[in-house]
């Protein structure tokens, strides 16, 4: 998604107050709906508004929230373990996953999760970048 707004956001005071190392120019050139913020512990921490148009749920609800809250039965148990496989490794991931909206419509979502290094090395939030897959 290109979205000066979201850019600025993750670009400016969150990346300078977590000495994020990542060129986040490159990496939002690529067209997404939707930028999901979280902590290591995968709870949201704050998302664009793409989020609610894709999913169709609101911010304020999604933050707080780890992003499981969007999966449901056809969410494959295997993609999810390939995930964090990969988060565990500390690698960035893309994968597609089968996650429902609000009004309970699956859809299969191109994820790239991106995990953010400071400037010591050390991972410190996840930046997932979301839309649905053709």
């Amino acid at each position: 998604m290109k979205s000066s707004s979201a850019a600025n956001i993750i670009n400016g005071d969150l990346s300078k107050q977590n000495n994020w190392e990542v060129e986040f120019a490159k990496e939002l050139s690529v067209s997404y709906k939707t930028l999901v913020l979280t902590d290591l512990q995968q709870t949201i921490f704050w998302v664009n508004a793409g989020f609610q148009r894709m999913t169709g749920y609101a911010a304020d609800y999604a933050i707080g929230k780890k992003p499981t809250f969007l999966q449901g039965v056809s969410t494959s148990e295997k993609v999810k373990c390939r995930i964090r496989n990969k988060l565990n490794t500390g690698n960035r991931v893309s994968e597609i996953i089968t996650n429902y909206k609000k009004n309970g419509l699956a859809y299969d979502c191109l994820i790239t999760i991106i995990p953010l290094f400071d400037s010591h090395q050390v991972i410190t939030h996840y930046l997932a970048l979301e839309r649905e897959a053709a």
